[in-house]
């Protein structure tokens, strides 16, 4: 939310710095502005002049505190005095800056800024759930969706906040705010057809593969795929089913991987409060062994690491050689385990 011109201080390991110290202070923050969204992004796509975090306003002194240790102090500037709910920026005598936004906390964990000129702006609580990560470390950060929102609002964006954007509309399937309309390619809300030959050239990829969450222009392409690649799948998995469901739980952890505009696998996670579980990872058959299985279980271990899993499961069929070849180099062992199964609901076996 800050608008400073680009430095080149608050770098990755600074941040990773910051958020440490705040971690160990039992301090909770959401990553928001630049960062936030090289976060959900995963990779540094720019320097940052500085690190926005959003805390609940009742933490903001403890935030100060925990800062204040690591030789952070309130800038001239910061706003308000001290009064929680509002914002304040803390810098340390190497230049690196950290602007804070406290929000309003109600009981169903909605956040809301405090407006100007007046009034509050709530955000529901998944907007405050996002799952990225920075250098090594998964954060939680603002989400795709409550970004473009909140960029959309108040000014006028600058070539900065519109590459960032953009990154976001093409990494999560969103659409673009008005104030950033721009085409980013002449198809690119087209459907993809949902079953064409790849061939050997297009399965590569010119831009490479770009691994984002699923929209609702994916389902006729990820129905195909899971038809192809899972074809002996029971009725409860039906393929119509499973998008619809999903899109109701943690739909952030829907995620597919596209080549050249196409989708070509996908994968869903989710987590549960005790483990995590990995399903649906699918790749098209033209386009395996290229990595794409690999990037998108981590992109799922990054989302569910920024919710606090602390361990993840998942089930291979018998006899899958192939998939259990993967997984165990990936870094997943055989437990010694019963697996059971109940159908529920209109699958009862009653």
């Amino acid at each position: 939310m800050a608008r400073e011109a680009a430095a080149t201080r608050m770098t990755a390991a600074a941040v990773v710095e910051v958020l440490d110290a705040l971690a160990r202070a039992g301090v909770d923050v959401c990553v928001d502005g630049g960062w936030g969204v090289d976060a959900l992004l995963g990779r540094e796509t720019r320097a940052h002049a500085d690190l926005d975090l959003i805390v609940a306003a009742r933490d903001a002194a403890a935030l100060d505190r925990a800062l204040a240790s690591e030789g952070f102090a309130r800038a001239a500037a910061s706003r308000d005095g001290d009064d929680p709910s509002a914002g304040f920026v803390l810098v340390d005598g190497q230049g690196r800056s950290v602007d804070v936004h406290p929000v309003a906390v109600d009981a169903e964990g909605r956040g809301g800024f405090r407006l100007p000129e007046g009034g509050t702006w709530w955000f529901p609580r998944a907007a405050f759930e996002g799952a990225g990560r920075i250098a090594h470390r998964a954060v939680r950060c603002l989400s795709p969706q409550a970004q473009l929102q909140c960029h959309a609002q108040g000014y006028a964006p600058t070539a900065t906040d519109r590459a960032d954007m953009e990154a976001l509309a093409r990494a999560f399937g969103l659409v673009l705010p008005l104030a950033y309309a721009r085409s980013l390619d002449a198809d690119a809300n087209a459907a993809p057809a949902p079953d064409a030959a790849l061939g050997a050239d297009a399965a590569l990829g010119a831009d490479g593969p770009v691994v984002r969450a699923f929209a609702e222009r994916d389902r006729a392409a990820v129905v195909a795929l899971w038809q192809r690649v899972f074809p002996d799948d029971p009725p409860w998995s039906d393929p119509h089913d499973v998008v619809d469901r999903k899109l109701g739980v943690q739909r952030e952890l829907f995620l597919v991987a596209e080549l050249d505009g196409r989708v070509v696998a996908t994968v869903l996670a989710g987590f549960d409060g005790v483990r995590g579980w990995v399903h649906h990872l699918a790749v098209h058959p033209d386009v395996r062994r290229r990595g794409l299985a690999t990037r998108l279980l981590d992109a799922a271990e990054r989302g569910l690491e920024a919710l606090g899993c602390p361990k993840l499961n998942l089930q291979v069929r018998a006899g899958n050689a192939g998939a259990t070849a993967f997984y165990v180099a990936r870094g997943f062992a055989a437990e010694d385990r019963a697996s059971f199964g109940k159908p529920l609901g209109r699958w009862r076996r009653d």
